[in-house]
């Protein structure tokens, strides 16, 4: 799961007390983009709360629940590489790339990618649901104006 992985923001998972209540403004419990899944489902079962607000750099980017970490690693393959590939196609040329998936690592094969186009391709493939991971591999230069949209 290196590719979905959070952590948690270290805050105490009952906050300070008043008299024996919880302070209402006591810390809330956050997970981290980069934080492990297993942490999250951990957090979730074990505080109770139904789903975590996803923080990075002090923004809320997002929130998480069990069911959504269950659906997300539920996925077949076939489905999340489908997924990969027509993100990639609305982007022009970024759909040249052959796409296979196992286990949700995502792999991509195609010509060597400049560091911009790197950066976007990983972030298009990461936004499918159920991507794992994302790299690439066996680099071939495709002949120009040559289009592959994947095996």
């Amino acid at each position: 799961m290196k590719g979905n992985r959070m952590r948690v923001c270290e805050m105490s998972v009952l906050g300070p007390t008043v008299a024996g209540e919880r302070a209402p403004d006591a810390g809330a419990l956050v997970a981290h983009p980069q934080q492990d899944v297993a942490e999250v489902i951990a957090v979730l079962r074990l505080s109770g709360l139904g789903c975590l607000a996803v923080v990075e750099d002090g923004v809320v980017v997002g929130a998480i629940t069990e069911q959504d970490v269950v659906r997300a690693l539920a996925r077949d393959d076939a489905d999340i590489r489908d997924d990969v590939r027509c993100r990639l196609a609305r982007h022009r040329g970024l759909g040249r790339w052959t796409v296979t998936v196992r286990g949700g690592d995502v792999v991509l094969t195609g010509p060597t990618p400049d560091p911009v186009e790197c950066i976007a391709v990983t972030a298009i493939a990461g936004s499918v649901v159920g991507v794992t991971g994302t790299r690439f591999t066996g680099h071939s230069p495709l002949k120009q104006g040559q289009f592959s949209a994947g095996a």
